[in-house]
């Protein structure tokens, strides 16, 4: 699979995470204890997610940001 296809995959599936983290978190006082947990407990794959999209974007990285760091 290509990087391409990889990222088309990964980045809304990394969107849908983070915002189911950002909703359950600010309705954190209004849902109910067990939803809130289901909801909040994949927060792992948001951490996942986000390792693997810098690393498919590690190129991009370097070019763009720790170029500034090596100056």
């Amino acid at each position: 699979m290509t990087k391409q296809k990889q990222l088309t995959i990964v980045n809304p599936l990394l969107f849908i995470f983070l915002l189911m983290q950002a909703i359950s978190g600010a309705l954190h006082d209004l849902l109910p204890r067990l939803i809130f947990e289901l909801l909040h407990k994949c927060g792992w794959v948001v951490v996942i997610l986000a390792i693997y999209h810098v690393y498919l974007n590690w190129n991009w990285v370097k070019k763009n940001l720790l170029h500034y760091l090596n100056k």
